[in-house]
């Protein structure tokens, strides 16, 4: 199961969602919160665009709630690799919005304060949210839209002359612009 799993997740960009048909939800999780777990073992390997070609995948072969389920999954024990693993799954599952946890939403939203700017936590947690926001399957209300908008414009101001990630404060300039 390891080798599989393992074979799956690094091939992500190259694996038809619909393979992942006969694979049940259960199955799902819990071949990615343990390959979620191998990962962090190894904080030197982290790779976001991994993570987020997995949460794409993950998304369009049409697994519901995992963004609820892995952020639980990091607040059992926080670390920043947790953090980085889950934001960067969250940029790739978030394309794919037409479902989300409103709850993983806004604590992602509150912990972008206690994130070092300069930090890819930091970049990847706002990226994940702007990922959400301009989603084509966003079906969320325009109350929660408003505050995802306004809480990225935000960090965009206080970015301001911070030593940021420069594809971030791309992103949210465009979201200025719109």
């Amino acid at each position: 199961m390891i080798e599989e799993t393992y074979s799956i997740f690094v091939n992500a960009k190259n694996i038809d969602p619909a393979s992942l048909k006969s694979y049940t939800e259960e199955d799902v999780i819990s071949r990615l919160l343990a390959w979620f777990r191998m990962r962090e073992d190894f904080p030197h390997a982290l790779d976001e665009e991994l993570f987020g070609s997995v949460g794409l995948l993950l998304g369009e072969a049409g697994f519901k709630n995992l963004d609820a389920l892995v952020w639980q999954w990091f607040k059992e024990t926080f670390s920043a690799e947790r953090h980085e693993i889950v934001v960067d799954f969250l940029c790739g599952y978030w394309r794919t919005s037409f479902n989300y946890d409103r709850t993983t939403v806004f604590e992602n939203m509150k912990l972008l304060d206690k994130t070092a700017m300069e930090s890819w936590r930091f970049a990847a947690g706002c990226f994940s949210l702007y990922k959400l926001l301009v989603s084509k399957e966003n079906t969320m209300p325009a109350d929660d839209q408003s505050i995802i908008r306004s809480t990225l414009l935000s960090k965009l101001e206080q970015m301001n002359g911070a030593n940021l990630h420069p594809g971030i404060a791309s992103f949210l300039e465009r979201l200025r612009n719109q």
